[in-house]
Order: structure tokens, then C-alpha cells, then sequence
């Protein structure tokens, strides 16, 4: 089963197991059905590493990720793994606290200089497509912003900060490699990312506004 925002956190304390991953995260997206219950996994941070590994490498850069929910859990995860500075940003900054507690982040502003901004929540997502999570004056040029949200593909914080001449990362790319892991942790075979992302552009495309 996949699992979509706001429910990952749930899902964990649902399982009757779950992977280090997952349990290291404290999110799961992927739910899977077994003799001794629903076992957890996270495929999410894979899919984060995934999408950033062709922009990088990454050790001893700076990200700040806005959010704190459990797509944000999964980005510091990976980008930790990457071996990035990470700094967190979240409305409650109580709850950014906890996560950067956790994972081994530090709460920060846009701000402070970043070498990559990963919006991980929902701002910007259809039907509030003309929403963004940050103000476009804090986009400075010679970073990379990843946007986890992929309906709209560009969003308007991509948009943004392509036209200031920042590169940009659509959100499709992380779920296209997390689909894969999970596909190989149902199924044991390794699906082709080229061909699912095909198939998603092609449902976005026929999905209505």
C-alpha cells in the first residue's frame, strides 16, 4: 500500500514492524501486507537521492528544507546520507525542533545561505497552484530548488526560481525512484524509471486542473 502526506507518520505507529529506514525517518509511505501484520518501509529518501544525485555531489554542501511532516522526515534523512549540512524551516517551529532533534538537522531560515532548497510540503500543489512556500526575493542564484510537489510539475516556486536563474528539480523525479524501490520490494523486480515517469507525465497530463 502507498502511503500519501498527511498519513506517513500514522502509518509508522500502524505497522507491527518497519525497515531501519523507516523507523530511523519516523514516516512510512509504503505499507506492505504480511503473515505477522502490515510491515513499513520508507522509499521516499531513495527517491530524494535519487532525483539529486545527477546535480551533485553534495558532501559538505548546505540544504534547507521547509516542512516538517513526513516528507520532510525523509529529505533530511537523504540529504544527511548525501552528506549535506541541513537546516530546517516550518511554521511550528516546535515541531521542526523535534524533527531536526531527530534527524540531525538544525532549524534555519531562508535566509541563511543554502546550496539547495527543498520545498517538503504541500504549498503549491493543486488546486492552490499559485501558492508558494517561499518569497521569491530569498531565491538567490547559483542554488538548486527541489519542489517534492509534482502537480503542477512547475510550480510557482520553480518557476520562480527558474526565471532567477537557479536550476530546479520537479517533484515527479522523487516519486518516480520511490515507486521503483517500492515495486521492487513488493514484486523483486526492477521496474524502468524512464517508462514510469512516462506514464505519469502521460496521467498528469489527462488529469484535470
Amino acid at each position: 500500500m502507498c502511503v500519501s502526506l498527511p498519513h506517513k507518520e500514522a502509518a509508522l505507529a500502524l505497522a507491527g514492524t518497519a525497515s531501519e529506514a523507516a523507523h530511523a525517518i519516523g514516516a512510512a509511505n509504503t505499507l506492505t501486507a504480511r503473515a505477522a501484520g502490515l510491515a513499513a518501509d520508507n522509499t521516499d529518501w531513495m527517491g530524494v537521492v535519487a532525483a539529486l544525485e545527477p546535480h551533485g555531489p553534495w558532501a559538505g554542501k548546505r540544504a534547507l528544507v521547509l516542512g516538517a511532516g513526513g516528507a520532510a522526515r525523509a529529505a533530511v534523512f537523504a540529504l544527511r546520507q548525501l552528506g549535506m549540512e541541513v537546516a530546517l524551516s516550518n511554521r511550528t517551529r516546535e515541531r521542526a525542533e523535534r524533527v531536526a532533534r531527530e534527524l540531525g538537522a538544525r532549524i534555519g531560515s531562508a535566509a541563511d545561505p543554502w546550496d539547495l532548497l527543498v520545498n517538503a510540503t504541500s504549498v503549491g500543489m493543486s488546486p492552490a497552484a499559485e501558492a508558494t512556500p517561499l518569497d521569491a526575493a530569498l531565491l538567490r542564484p547559483g542554488g538548486l530548488v527541489f519542489d517534492t510537489v509534482y502537480r503542477p510539475l512547475e510550480t510557482r516556486l520553480l518557476r520562480e526560481a527558474r526565471e532567477r536563474g537557479l536550476a530546479v528539480q520537479d517533484g515527479l523525479a522523487m516519486l518516480v525512484h520511490q515507486a521503483v524501490e517500492q515495486i521492487r520490494l513488493w514484486s523483486g523486480k526492477r521496474a524502468d524509471a524512464a517508462l514510469l515517469r512516462r506514464a505519469a507525465l502521460d496521467a498528469l497530463r489527462s488529469a484535470p486542473p
